[in-house]
């Protein structure tokens, strides 16, 4: 999951941001701009704090529900929480998985999936241009296959 968190500019969250990066045995990197920073585990989470002219934004990428729960203790609720998009690979190894795939149309795997349409044509172009050169994970080469007849 993603998450975006607003706090007040006047907010002190550099012991807070320390603390979340021993939860993770990890540490907090200052940015190029001198003010921004991040805590980017070993793990698939990353945690952005940036400021703008109102307030400190904190982007979270690659979350699970137990680390959005955990990041509420510090910041309360996200202003926005979001689901992550799987990436081609894992589209592809999710539609290898279909009972019977090769006999399902694109609107049944559009649905099975539960993906908008526009989700799925992205999907398509980012494997068709791994299929185009012939490389490629092997998952990515037959979905792409199934797919696109």
């Amino acid at each position: 999951m993603n998450a975006r968190f607003e706090l007040p500019l006047d907010s002190e969250i550099d012991s807070q941001l320390e603390e979340i990066a021993q939860k993770y045995a990890t540490e907090v990197k200052l940015l190029d701009d001198g003010k921004s920073k991040m805590i980017n585990p070993p793990i698939k989470l990353r945690i952005l704090q940036r400021f703008d002219e109102n307030n400190i934004t904190i982007k979270v990428r690659g979350a699970t529900e137990e680390d959005i729960s955990f990041l509420e203790n510090f910041w309360g609720s996200p202003k926005s929480i979001a689901e992550e998009s799987l990436s081609a690979l894992e589209f592809a190894n999710k539609v290898l998985k279909i009972p019977d795939v090769t006999t399902k149309s694109k609107e049944e795997i559009i649905e099975l999936m539960d993906i908008e349409e526009a989700d799925f044509n992205n999907y398509m172009n980012q494997m068709e241009r791994g299929a185009s050169r012939g490389r490629g994970p092997e998952a990515i080469l037959k979905a792409y296959e199934i797919l696109s007849k």
